[in-house]
């Protein structure tokens, strides 16, 4: 993505700034000597600066990503100024930004992230270091939360959580799978006599030692005004005694435009303040809604976990906040009656009863939040792949460690998803004893997968364009484009999404069984987190196709008696056919193969008028290389790739682009259509699938959605069949292609939007 410099401190011309300074010199002569009032902002001046930054950008959003680390294995970068280090020291968090005396990546301009939110400039270089997100400790079995009435209940013991849950399982749930959230809060704030201190760049979380060169230190409010999180302790942050100060001194501070700090018409002193925060699920799975121009403008948008149960709570100026009832105040997009301004749809705004702003929590009801994010947790308790998915703990009732839940000293104990929370004495970083088969451990926040970062909303507050544009398409060919899908639950008879997101690449369990086998399997009936393979019923030795592309090779376990043991091999793994092969697999036996699928990087979608267009974008691919666009293909088409040989990769142009009067692409017979240059694709290896797609760009409520018109490619031992034409429908369709094969077309979008849109006047 593109970004800007931008200058801090300009103040334009024409402003009216010298009849205001008139005004709150008279208010504040007897308090300020004239030179410190010379170097202060007025309202008018800083106004006039948001007014001109709200003209730049396209939204609230990140100007500059920062920097990030990626020092693998440890040290993971997400995407672009984003990193993860699952290590002691790093316990529930992750980290935005780079300084300077590390080794650092990425195409940012700046080290640390540059952040407009609302027309205020937040500049997070060096107040803290780097930006750390600190997140809610993970979930101990001990919590529940009541989906009929939205209350959370901390119970003294698992015991009891449990035995709650089993009074009123219609209603209550143990909270075990939870997806926490993490974003900015910025909220103006008096500076007084009562409330005397400011902080560096308005970072009410700051840990830096000095100020302007003058040694911070901290204020006499409570840790509660600088958590996190509910209940964090940890991140009260250090600043200056403004009235503490020599004239020389606030001269100083004043003269810096990055403290966003200046004098009201009133004479007030305010500064525009920034809170890091991050909020554990309510229950569990995904949040209900927290975009803030998802919905339709004729609809309600809060930020909420789930509708009309539990909200998020403006904190803004007050010291601490309570509970997330879904009362007043709350926070409210632009499809929420006039509650923010019509030009910044990338932010929720605090409202009050009557829904007009907050005044309680912002000076002017001047309080927001710019949502960056979510991290589907793993929990406390012992890992089972049917009976606790999620948990990270080994099964160790002594010192040891390392004993996984199949281990036949363990079987015994695992037999219920209570069961797995009587094992949490390891499972975290200090151990380093992991009872999953990706070794996550829980109170690690990891790059991608369970108990990793999922949704990734840092969105550029600068316009897209189609250069933009072409390099995300790229990015999604070569499988740096990362995805976010639900994940699946499947039992011998079905296969109900579940309500959890997972990003990037994540852990896939499949079982190779009959349906008799897994129905007789104790360990089974539950379902897993995964997909179903069905051994033939006499049982053979043979290649089985994974249902998903995978990106690493798969472990495995098998029992020949319906769980009561299990032994652990590594099968023969082919990468090309995405297949292993299983020699003498009785019909009675079962095989859990595990290993990590890549989440899916587009969804199903209508056609959209078109925003912008690479005329040279049509794409196509037989390659199982997920570098190739195989991933891309098993996202669209849903069939994995499997050539190895030959031409694999084609790039052509465009033809022909017809558009119809509503802007949109079409194939209607009475224009010319969608056509290209002719396909050079060699016949395939393994029988491969192929796809071919063309690639264009939509304006979605000002943000910018690529979208992919594609179809589906065989070839029939001679040819492919294509016609050279693209054929465009809603969602997804099937056509015949010259050979007579049923292929399937279709229009998806990018899962994520890739920025914001400017309106042009």
């Amino acid at each position: 993505m593109a970004f800007e410099t931008i200058s801090l401190g300009t103040q334009p011309a024409g402003t009216g700034g010298d009849t205001a300074r008139t005004a709150f010199e008279k208010v504040n002569r007897n308090f300020l000597a004239a030179d410190v009032l010379a170097a202060a902002m007025s309202q008018a001046q800083f106004e006039a600066i948001r007014a001109q930054n709200n003209e730049q950008f396209a939204a609230s959003g990140f100007v500059h990503l920062g920097k990030h680390a990626n020092q693998l294995p440890s040290i993971i970068a997400v995407n672009q100024g984003l990193w993860t280090f699952a290590s002691v020291g790093f316990e529930n968090s992750f980290i935005l930004g780079r300084v300077q005396s590390y080794a650092k990546d990425g195409t940012s301009k700046t080290d640390s992230p540059l952040l407009n939110i609302s027309g205020v400039i937040f500049d997070l270089a060096f107040v803290d270091g780097e930006c750390v997100f600190k997140f809610p400790a993970a979930p101990d079995g001990k919590k529940t939360y009541n989906k009929s009435t939205g209350v959370i209940t901390n119970h003294a013991t698992i015991a009891a959580a449990f035995n709650a849950q089993a009074a009123d399982p219609a209603n209550i749930e143990v909270v075990t799978a939870r997806h926490d959230m993490w974003a900015f809060e910025p909220f103006l704030e008096e500076v007084s006599e009562t409330n005397t201190h400011v902080y560096p760049n308005g970072v009410i979380q700051s840990q830096a030692t000095t100020m302007d060169g003058i040694t911070t230190s901290a204020s006499a409010r409570p840790v509660t005004y600088y958590a996190v999180f509910d209940g964090d302790t940890t991140s009260k942050g250090k600043g200056l005694n403004f009235f503490a100060l020599t004239n020389a001194q606030k001269k100083k501070v004043l003269a810096n435009h990055k403290n966003n700090l200046y004098y009201l018409d009133d004479g007030r002193l305010v500064q525009w303040r920034l809170r890091k925060r991050t909020f554990a699920g309510a229950g569990n799975g995904d949040w209900s809604n927290f975009e803030s121009a998802k919905l339709s403008k004729s609809a309600a948008n809060y930020l909420q976990f789930s509708f009309g149960k539990s909200v998020v709570k403006p904190q803004g100026i007050k010291d601490s906040i309570s509970g997330n009832a879904f009362s007043y105040p709350l926070f409210a997009g632009v499809a929420t009656d006039d509650s923010v301004p019509k030009t910044d749809l990338a932010i929720y705004a605090a409202i009050s009863a009557g829904k007009t702003p907050d005044t309680a929590s912002g000076v002017n009801g001047e309080c927001y939040i710019l949502v960056c994010g979510t991290v589907p947790r793993l929990n406390k308790g012992a890992y089972h792949p049917s009976l606790n998915p999620f948990g990270a703990a080994d099964v160790a009732n002594s010192g040891g460690g390392a004993d996984v839940w199949y281990n036949s000293n363990q079987r015994d104990l695992i037999i219920s998803n209570k069961s797995c929370f009587d094992f949490s004495l390891y499972g975290d970083l200090n151990s380093g004893y992991s009872g999953r088969p990706d070794a996550k451990l829980y109170d690690g926040i990891y790059s991608s997968g369970q108990g990793g970062v999922c949704r990734d909303l840092r969105y550029s507050a600068n316009s897209i364009d189609v250069i933009d544009h072409a390099n995300v398409v790229k990015k999604a060919n070569d499988r740096t484009y990362r995805g976010f899908e639900k994940l699946k639950l499947t039992t011998a008879d079905s296969s109900t999404d579940l309500n959890i997101s997972v990003g990037g690449n994540f852990l896939v369990t499949e079982v190779i069984a009959t349906n008799a086998a897994i129905n007789a399997t104790p360990d089974l009936l539950n379902g897993w987190v995964g997909f179903k393979n069905l051994q033939p019923p006499t049982g053979s030795i043979s290649d089985f196709e994974l249902s998903r592309s995978a990106v690493t090779a798969p472990t495995a376990l098998r029992s020949t008696n319906n769980g009561a043991s299990w032994s652990a091999f590594i099968p023969t793994f082919n990468a090309v056919n995405n297949s292993v092969t299983l020699t003498n697999e009785p019909a009675a036996n079962i095989v859990i193969l595990q290993y990590q699928a890549f989440a899916k990087q587009t969804e199903s979608a209508p056609n959209a008028a078109i925003y912008g267009l690479v005329p040279y974008n049509v794409f196509a691919s037989s390659d199982y290389r997920p570098e190739n666009g195989a991933l891309l293909g098993e996202s669209l088409i849903g069939k994995v790739l499997k050539n190895n040989s030959g031409v694999s990769v084609n790039n052509k142009s465009l033809l022909s682009c017809s558009i119809d009067g509503s802007g949109k692409l079409t194939s209607a017979t009475n224009f010319d259509g969608v056509t290209h240059s002719p396909l050079t694709l060699g016949a395939p290896a393994n029988n491969s699938p192929a796809f071919k797609v063309v690639s264009y760009l939509a304006n979605i409520n000002q943000q910018a959605v690529p979208h992919f018109s594609y179809i589906e490619l065989k070839h029939n031992g001679t040819n492919w069949g294509d016609d050279g034409k693209v054929t465009i429908v809603d969602n997804q369709s099937t056509k015949t292609d010259l050979n007579g094969n049923t292929v399937l077309v279709g229009t998806a979008k990018l899962k994520e939007p890739i920025g914001w849109i400017k309106n042009k006047v």
